[in-house]
């Protein structure tokens, strides 16, 4: 049991459940949420009255701005694409919930516990840095998700600090993370181009709107990005699918001076002025790379430049981070592939029965796609100033629902691709705001208000920066 008092009048209880996953420096662990106000509702109330606080006037000095930044929503066919989607699924959060009410499906939360005393094998002066490390990770972590709201980030509910633990507490995501659909069978079986094109558009959507309000991730990579639902599933979901989720490496930049040196994040998915020594870089491209890295591994089941390690885990096509390290020489040779962007496309799986070119591709038959083809080709691109910026993507014809054949090459396919020269705005520039319109089912649960458990945050499709000027400045530099 964990209890701490803040914020009154309503204390925070939470009952651990169990184990959901452990990563390099932190577990995740399932929890049930017994407060008297659950966290979710507190979490809804207090976005939903900063938008009333806010909507008279969405100006540059208010509290709640709303940041409209270009090129992070698809265009035309494309924008068409996303609401025919959404509009179709019936599957809504509430009917996921265990034991299939409204009042439950806010009961359910994930803690991120990272150990405080991890380092007892160091020397006394390197377990105070790393120590230090620690804290520093966590408050910004907390800084830079409480300052912002967006359908396909996580959300940040509350946090604490115990004797032996940093916790984050987040809403529960049940369909579990991107790593796991791509080492299913079942699952990446059953993912239909059209799937993966939707979840690819709401990384960009997240991604892209980040980068817009200046705000870099640093940790892209397919056990970051969770599932709302578990797939496969009958009837594809409405709302958001995917959920990008661990910000301890994220921070927000001076779009006119974004360059940076702290080396950090994956190196499988890091891009090759990362694993240059000495050289700065620009942390929004190096997003956008391993972002190409994650779209090319749902395609393939593998990562484009492999993982470094010796052996993969026994029945796992992709190993978490972590394992043993190969010997010098070839973990050289490996990060070398890196720096010099060389990668190779598996062979296309054949069609069970003759060529089926006229049908949605499924499963193996994924790496036939040429529109996605040609987007990770437009992404894992050595020189950063020739790689495509996230906001830039939305002009692909793939992105706007546009199946190349199967069996067109990825070469005729990038020659068709239409580039842009718009580039994302900071968030000074256009802070004009608007709110949309949408439906809400009317729900009943004793002791609350309907209007608690309308996901009406989830349904703000262009996120929300919450009070810029406040934002700390833990959250705006490096840690040493």
């Amino acid at each position: 049991m964990l209890t701490v008092e803040p914020p009154p009048p309503s204390g925070t209880t939470l009952r651990l459940t169990a184990p959901l996953g452990t990563g390099a420096f932190s577990s995740v662990w399932l929890a049930e949420d017994l407060s008297d106000d659950p966290l979710v509702l507190r979490s809804r109330r207090s976005l939903r009255n900063l938008r009333r606080e806010g909507s008279a006037s969405l100006s540059r000095a208010s509290s709640l701005r709303k940041v409209r930044v270009p090129g992070v929503r698809p265009l035309g066919a494309g924008k068409r694409l996303l609401e025919q989607q959404e509009r179709s699924g019936t599957m809504s959060h509430l009917q996921s919930s265990p034991s299939g009410s409204a009042l439950s499906s806010t009961r359910l939360v994930a803690l991120k516990m990272t150990a405080r005393s991890m380092f007892a094998t160091c020397s006394g002066r390197e377990e105070e840095l790393q120590r230090d490390r620690t804290r520093v990770s966590f408050v910004r972590e907390v800084e830079v998700l409480r300052h912002i709201s967006h359908p396909n980030i996580t959300k940040l509910l509350t946090h604490l600090t115990t004797p032996s633990y940093h916790v984050l507490v987040l809403p529960y995501v049940s369909g579990g993370d991107l790593l796991g659909l791509v080492n299913n069978d079942e699952a990446h079986n059953a993912l239909s181009e059209s799937l993966l094109r939707r979840m690819w558009s709401e990384l960009c959507k997240a991604v892209g709107w980040m980068h817009g309000v200046g705000l870099v991730h640093r940790d892209v990579k397919l056990e970051n990005i969770l599932l709302t639902h578990a797939l496969p599933c009958a009837t594809p979901p409405s709302g958001p699918l995917i959920k990008l989720t661990d910000f301890g490496l994220s921070r927000f930049i001076d779009t006119e001076a974004p360059l940076l040196s702290t080396r950090c994040g994956s190196e499988a998915y890091a891009a090759p002025e990362l694993v240059i020594s000495g050289r700065r870089y620009d942390a929004r491209e190096t997003d956008a790379w391993a972002c190409g890295v994650v779209l090319y591994a749902l395609c393939a089941r593998r990562l484009p430049f492999g993982e470094g390690v010796a052996s993969p885990a026994i029945g796992r096509r992709i190993g978490r981070e972590g394992g043993t390290r190969e010997a010098a020489g070839a973990r050289r040779h490996w990060l070398m592939c890196i720096a010099r962007g060389e990668y190779e496309w598996p062979e296309c799986a054949m069609a069970p029965d003759g060529d089926k070119a006229e049908e949605e591709l499924v499963g193996p038959r994924l790496v036939e796609s040429a529109g996605a083809r040609g987007i990770v080709a437009r992404l894992l691109v050595r020189d950063p100033s020739r790689r495509a910026k996230i906001s830039q993507l939305w002009d692909d014809p793939w992105m706007g629902g546009v199946n190349a054949g199967a069996g067109t090459s990825s070469a005729a396919s990038s020659a068709r691709l239409i580039s842009s020269d718009v580039e994302t705005q900071s968030p000074d520039s256009d802070t004009d705001g608007y709110r949309g319109e949408y439906d809400h089912a009317d729900l009943q649960v004793e002791g609350f208000e309907d209007e608690d458990l309308e996901e009406d945050d989830e349904e703000d499709d262009d996120g929300l920066l919450l009070d810029q000027d406040g934002i700390d400045s833990i959250a705006r530099q490096e840690v040493q």
